[in-house]
C-alpha cells in the first residue's frame, strides 16, 4: 500500500501535509481521516494503520492530513485548515490521483472526531457526504472541558504552568510530538483547555463559540453521521456522543450511535480483537459504503 505525501496548503511559512493512499480504481470514493491529540499534539502518521488498510482494501482512497496545532494556532485557523483540506481533496487532489472527489466522507478519532463533526457545519458545497466520529465530541462549551477534570487530577501529579509552557513553542506547527500532551494534561487539570485553544479574544464569547460546537451549529443539512464511543471513556465522556445523536435526531438527520459497553477511549486501538469492537468496525464500513 503506497502513499504520496504532498502539501495541501502553505500558510505562515508552513507546509501542511497530507498522505494520499490512492485506491488503484478509477473514480473510487475517498475518505479524509483526521487525527486526534486534543488539537494540541500528534500528526497524520498516527492514524491507525488498521483503519487505513481496511478502508483501502474496501476500495477507498484514503487521505490523512495534518493541521495547525494549538495553542500556537487557534481554533479558527485549525478549522480553516480542515476546510482547505476538503477543498484540495475534492479538487486538485482528485485531478491528480483519479478518485472521485464528489464521493467524499470524513472520519476522525477523539479531537479528530470533533473536527469531522465540524465538517458537517461548513457551507453546503464543502460538506462531506457522511461523517464518522470515533469517540469525538460536539460540545466544547460543556463542563467536561470547562472545569477541572477529576480523572486528570488523579492520573498525574499536578502540572505547573512552567512545566506546561516548556512543552510547547511560539511558532505555528502542524506536527507535534507526544511530549506536548503535558500541556493538554495541564489544561484538563485547570479546566482551561478552551481558553488556550480558542484564544482569549474568543472563548469568553459564548454566542460566537457556539459556531465551533457541532451540537449547536448543526442544521437540517448535516450529513449522515455515525458515532462510535466507549461507555467508560474517561477522556471524552460518552454523553458527548449521546448529546450529538439527540441533536441530529431533533433535526431529522440520519444518525447512528454505537456504544461500546465497558470500553474507554481509543477502544479501536487498545482492543482491536474484541468481538464488540470488530462488530462495530464492520458496521462502520457498512455505513460508509451506504453513504459514499
Amino acid at each position: 500500500m503506497q502513499s504520496s505525501t504532498l502539501a495541501y496548503k502553505r500558510v505562515q511559512g508552513l507546509d501542511i501535509l497530507a498522505d494520499i493512499y490512492p485506491s488503484g480504481q478509477a473514480r473510487a470514493p475517498v475518505i479524509i481521516f483526521i487525527h486526534g491529540g486534543a488539537l494540541i499534539w500528534d500528526h497524520r502518521g498516527v492514524v491507525p494503520k488498521s483503519h487505513i488498510e481496511r478502508l483501502h482494501g474496501a476500495g477507498w482512497a484514503v487521505v490523512t492530513i495534518d493541521y495547525r496545532l494549538a495553542p500556537e494556532s487557534k481554533l479558527p485557523d485549525i478549522l480553516q485548515d480542515i476546510r482547505d483540506a476538503i477543498v484540495w481533496v475534492r479538487g486538485p487532489g482528485a485531478a491528480r490521483f483519479g478518485y472521485d472527489g464528489q464521493k467524499l466522507c470524513v472520519m476522525g478519532n477523539s479531537a479528530g472526531g470533533y473536527l469531522a463533526l465540524m465538517c458537517g457545519c461548513l457551507e453546503g458545497s464543502i460538506r462531506p457526504n457522511a461523517i464518522v466520529s470515533l469517540y469525538g465530541y460536539g460540545d466544547i462549551l460543556g463542563d467536561w472541558y470547562a472545569k477541572p477534570s477529576e480523572h486528570y487530577l488523579h492520573c498525574r501529579a499536578p502540572i505547573s504552568w512552567q512545566e506546561a509552557a516548556a512543552s510547547i513553542g511560539s511558532r505555528p506547527i502542524s506536527v507535534g510530538g507526544e511530549g506536548r500532551s503535558t500541556f493538554y494534561y495541564y489544561t484538563r487539570q485547570q479546566g482551561s483547555w478552551l481558553g488556550h485553544v480558542a484564544g482569549e479574544g474568543l472563548w469568553q464569547q459564548e454566542q460566537a463559540m457556539r459556531a465551533f460546537c457541532p451540537a449547536y451549529a448543526a442544521d437540517g443539512g448535516f450529513p449522515p453521521t455515525l458515532l462510535l464511543h466507549g461507555t467508560c471513556d474517561t477522556d471524552v465522556p460518552y454523553t458527548q456522543s449521546v448529546q450529538m445523536k439527540g441533536v441530529l435526531e431533533g433535526l431529522g438527520r440520519p444518525v447512528e450511535l454505537i456504544g461500546l459497553e465497558g470500553l474507554g477511549h481509543s477502544f479501536d486501538e487498545e482492543h482491536p480483537d474484541d468481538p464488540a469492537v470488530c462488530a462495530a468496525i464492520g458496521r462502520m464500513m457498512d455505513f460508509l459504503n451506504r453513504h459514499k
